[in-house]
């Protein structure tokens, strides 16, 4: 430690000391009285400024960052660290002038290591080695230096392996020059050390986003966005987009870690404000039902308890820590295991489950389609799952046909949203497509037009909440295969007017038949929260695609032309909390 004597306990250190580990909130309780001790001391000013901006007090930082600059004019990094700091606050004329100030004062034809050390003199708080490289290749960058910036970014990797700054701003300088697998490399290994910073897993899922859509992307963006709206789920996300980004270890560890924040593993006050207490049982993967939405959380005290093989589970206090237990694991192809973990861990904390796991087992394509098929007015196509291998005979595929039929629609086990779904018409097309999937097992099943008379096909989705069908949204497109951000609902009044009819009164939109098969499906599928997709058939009876616990329910976060649809999306909310509030009490 520089730029001062005496005991290192004294007030002065401590402060620095706080800084330098990026304890901002302590640094602060110190930093102002000696500010006023220490008018003279840049030091303390430089310290002070750090502590602000980390706080999110940037009107302040900037002040407290000229005063230090005033004091010591000489300070390469201070007058670098300023002009950042005048970037972030948009005032990019005066940032330019502080930032090439900074880097005409170092010296010429020096190796970056040389120059980072220069860079670094003389600061105090300054907490590993690799943080004035960082902050050279910050300022570089910022300058337009490319080239100089990604030689002193590498160089502050190469001194640290623990920090992720350095990392996500080589990510992005790669970017700038191309270079998409270093890109990708550097920012993987960002999320990796800081999985808890969502600019990290926004940086990365927009840089897959450009490669074209994948579920790495996906995970990444949705565990960006449970951070920003730190959401309850947040750390399973979070965990999800490890394991897509190839870091199963590290996901593993941080869910483990994210487990010491839950309700049962510390003491258990009485919740102050008397909300519901609900845990949700979940599973690392794209297996639960998304409920981010639905779960209200100014009803209720939502946390997930997340189902990891081998933990050893306080089962008195996670039954002490909430009201009911809500099954998030929805798909029973994908997620079979941990519905075993779901069911074993329920039954011996012993409150309400809504979705008990042994039910979603029964769920499957083919279970819903055999359970449904005797329901009056409702079309449940033959459905079978069959091994890939098995249809690559001539005998197997002869036989699968025998048994579903044609046209069919052919798609991998465990996939959703139309991913790798086909419409097949003949063998020979099925042959072809049996030839190129890795899924080991594949779902064949029989394809109905169900084409409306004005040649467009709708898809209605509604959601099953204690057996009553509720109407969520209906999509109009042109294809077979429908999905509603693929419509044009939006540049049709019509349709939306349609989709708002429907809304209003699903009943009388599909009719009395219809709508008596939806009853009858709301009590057959054997859970408390479900969805199904369907159409309408020309002689009123229903089609069904699907019917499961997986089926996606949001606010509409959407332009103001979709306001009709938020009445619908809230009825649905408005409904799980009262049927929480009823297994709770039961």
């Amino acid at each position: 430690m520089t730029g001062g004597g005496g005991d290192r306990d004294a007030p002065r250190h401590r402060a620095l000391d706080a800084v330098a580990a990026r304890r901002f909130d302590d640094a602060l309780e110190l930093l102002p009285a000696l500010a006023a001790q220490l008018p003279d001391d840049p030091l303390v000013a430089f310290a002070h400024a750090e502590a602000l901006w980390g706080t999110g007090d940037p009107g302040a930082a900037l002040a407290r960052f000229e005063a230090a600059l005033t004091r010591d004019p000489a300070c390469l990094r201070l007058r670098a660290r300023y002009g950042l700091a005048l970037i972030a606050a948009g005032r990019a004329v005066e940032a330019l002038d502080h930032l090439e100030r900074a880097l005409a004062a170092l010296p010429a034809d020096q190796p970056v290591a040389a120059l980072a050390e220069h860079f670094a003199t003389p600061l105090a708080f300054t907490p590993v080695a690799g943080d004035a490289a960082c902050q050279l290749g910050q300022t570089l960058l910022a300058a337009g230096r490319l080239d100089d910036a990604i030689a002193a970014l590498r160089h502050a990797v190469a001194l640290d392996d623990t920090a992720a700054l350095p990392r996500l701003l080589l990510g992005g300088a790669l970017g700038l020059r191309g270079e998409v697998a270093g890109t990708l490399a550097a920012y993987r290994a960002a999320v990796r050390l800081a999985p808890e910073d969502a600019l990290g897993w926004r940086a990365l899922a927009e840089a897959l986003r450009r490669l074209g859509p994948s579920d790495e992307a996906e995970a990444c963006a949705q565990a960006a966005h449970s951070l920003e709206r730190q959401r309850p789920d947040r750390a399973l996300c979070v965990g999800n987009a490890l394991m897509a980004a190839g870091a199963e270890t590290a996901a593993h560890d941080w869910l483990v870690r994210s487990m010491a924040s839950a309700a049962w593993a510390r003491d258990i006050p009485a919740p102050a404000d008397g909300r519901l207490r609900v845990g949700v049982l979940a599973a690392p993967g794209r297996v639960n039902t998304p409920l981010d939405f639905v779960l209200d959380a100014t009803a209720h005290a939502v946390e997930p308890i997340l189902l990891l093989d081998g933990f050893a589970y306080p089962d008195d206090r996670i039954a002490a820590s909430y009201h009911v237990l809500f099954n998030a694991v929805a798909d029973p192809d994908r997620g079979s295991a941990a519905v075993a973990l779901a069911d074993a861990l329920a039954a011996r904390i012993g409150l309400p489950v809504i979705n008990p796991p042994r039910a979603i087992l029964a769920t499957t394509r083919e279970r819903v389609a055999e359970r449904l098929a005797g329901i009056d007015g409702c079309v449940a196509p033959a459905t079978g799952r069959h091994d890939t291998a098995a249809l690559r005979s001539a005998a197997g595929l002869a036989r699968a046909i025998a048994g579903i039929g044609l046209p069919l629609l052919a798609r991998p086990v465990g996939s959703h949203g139309g991913a790798a779904i086909e419409r097949l018409d003949s063998a020979p097309a099925l042959a072809a497509y049996v030839a190129w999937p890795a899924a080991g097992a594949l779902y064949l099943t029989r394809f109905h037009d169900y084409r409306s008379p004005d040649g467009r096909y709708r898809k209605y989705r509604l959601i099953f909440v204690d057996g009553e069908p509720l109407p969520y949204h209906l999509a109009i497109g042109d294809d077979w295969l429908v999905h509603y951000v693929g419509t044009p609902m939006a540049e049709d009044a019509r349709l939306r007017d349609e989709e708002a009819a429907f809304l209003a009164d699903w009943r009388g939109a599909l009719g009395a038949r219809a709508a008596a098969a939806l009853d009858a499906i709301g009590g057959a599928i054997g859970l408390d929260y479900a969805g199904i997709d369907c159409a309408l058939l020309p002689d009123g009876r229903l089609l069904l695609f699907e019917c499961n616990a997986a089926m996606l329910v949001r606010h509409v976060d959407q332009p103001p032309m979709f306001d009709y649809k938020r009445a619908s999306a809230e009825r649905i909310r408005s409904a799980v909390s009262a049927m929480l509030a009823r297994r709770a009490s039961a």
